[in-house]
């Protein structure tokens, strides 16, 4: 090999060496550069899509809580009611016993 193909070896591999530095520069700074917005806009669709599911959620639980102090509200009517008709059905049974030991006995 001569002196002046190496000279040109080596200036073609300098070459190659700068622009592969300059390349690694440019992708190191590039998602720096433009990523933070990207990162911007997750965040925020992200704290959004949160925000709508809690907002879902809290009514979802505020149906579920009326619908609990509904049935609450019915279940202790029924059971009033209940009470009512067992105290009824008690008395009629007390007047029926009354009236069979006033009854004469054949």
């Amino acid at each position: 090999m001569t002196r002046e193909l190496l000279y040109l070896l080596w200036a073609a591999v300098g070459s190659t060496f700068i622009c592969l530095l300059v390349c690694i520069g440019l992708l190191a700074f590039q998602p720096a550069s433009t990523g933070s917005g990207a990162i911007d806009v997750v965040t925020q669709d992200y704290r959004r899509e949160m925000s709508d599911m809690r907002r879902d959620y809290e009514l979802k639980i505020g149906r579920l809580t009326e619908q609990m102090v509904s049935n609450d509200y019915t279940s202790r009517k029924r059971l009033d009611l209940l009470e009512d008709e067992q105290k009824r059905l008690k008395r009629e049974l007390d007047d029926l016993r009354a009236r069979m030991q006033v009854a004469p006995k054949r």
